[in-house]
């Protein structure tokens, strides 16, 4: 029997659900608060514990996340079998990104300014998502879902991904990373949902900043690092972009004074675009574990595995 430690508020059918898997002795805690027995006879973790956290595990043998994001977990001791929830917020972080070309298109933060104002006047031209180009930097299932439901809108899409490989019917085309110049300058909407990587931070820097449309909009649901801040906050000040929409900042999270709260057109949500763990993202996240514990206990590898050098 493999001790299990499951820290996040869960209700007691999802228990239930977890305890009908054999092999596996369950412990279910809310937080990391918790004596240090429990960390001494742990194996198998489930949960985003810090590195401080992490290091009270004397017994880990696998660390099950409950986010996508897992690069911040690449340098864990290598005895540590690393699994992220790969899958499970593409369908909540995509209707995020919906709601920001849409905001952005149709001028919604610009007319609530104006609505605080009570000034009943016409700001700019909306635009149509329809006929619009989008592209995608990042096509995990995050920025696939976003270009799926783009394309239902009427857009035509892009994708931009490390390898070019396994192109979705409803993308046009696909780019590799060294390619993205080709298409960046043709598009109304770029997307980005890429995770930290040396081959990631900083890609978005002055120069690819200014090959966009002036008029495009920028979104950043990935890692802040992606985007160079200081380039964007000059290149916005400049006149650059319709809007920009970031979930995620560098540094993160954003100091109180940072000038990228007061700029014009940056838009700024406190990386909230998965969502709370709402009943339909719940399960679809115990449904990972479910089946990564279950081929575990038939001595098989988990799916989604960290590649440590990519970070994902």
């Amino acid at each position: 029997m493999k001790n299990v430690l499951f820290v996040m508020k869960l209700h007691e059918a999802e228990k239930e659900q977890l305890l009908r898997i054999p092999g596996y002795r369950f412990t279910f805690a809310e937080s990391w608060d918790i004596p240090q027995e429990m960390f001494d006879q742990t194996e198998i973790i489930i949960g985003n514990p810090s590195k401080d956290v992490l290091s009270r595990f004397p017994n880990a043998e696998w660390l099950q996340l409950i986010s996508a994001g897992a690069d911040t977990y690449k340098d864990i001791d290598q005895k540590i079998m690393l699994t992220n929830a790969y899958n499970v917020f593409g369908e909540a972080i995509s209707e995020y990104m919906l709601a920001c070309a849409f905001s952005a298109a149709k001028f919604f933060p610009e007319y609530h300014d104006l609505q605080k104002e009570r000034s009943w006047q016409r700001y700019g031209e909306p635009t149509l998502i329809s006929g619009s180009k989008v592209l995608s930097v990042g096509m995990g299932s995050i920025g696939t879902e976003f270009l799926r439901k783009m394309n239902l809108l009427g857009a035509e899409c892009y994708g931009v991904r490390r390898t070019v490989h396994d192109k979705p019917d409803f993308v046009k085309e696909l780019y590799s990373f060294t390619d993205l110049e080709k298409i960046l300058p043709e598009c109304d909407t770029v997307a980005l949902s890429l995770p930290e990587t040396p081959e990631t931070t900083g890609m978005f820097n002055e120069k690819m900043l200014r090959m966009m449309k002036k008029d495009a909009v920028l979104i950043n649901v990935g890692r802040g690092t992606a985007i160079d801040t200081e380039a964007l906050l000059k290149v916005t000040n400049e006149g650059w972009f319709r809007a920009v929409y970031l979930d995620v900042t560098e540094p993160e999270p954003l100091p109180l004074n940072h000038p990228l709260w007061n700029t014009p057109r940056i838009h700024i949500t406190p990386h909230i675009s998965g969502g709370s763990f709402s009943n339909i993202i719940r399960g679809t996240l115990l449904k990972v574990i479910t089946e990564n514990l279950t081929l575990v206990s038939q001595g098989q590898l988990p799916v989604h595995i960290v590649d440590r050098k990519l970070g994902y």
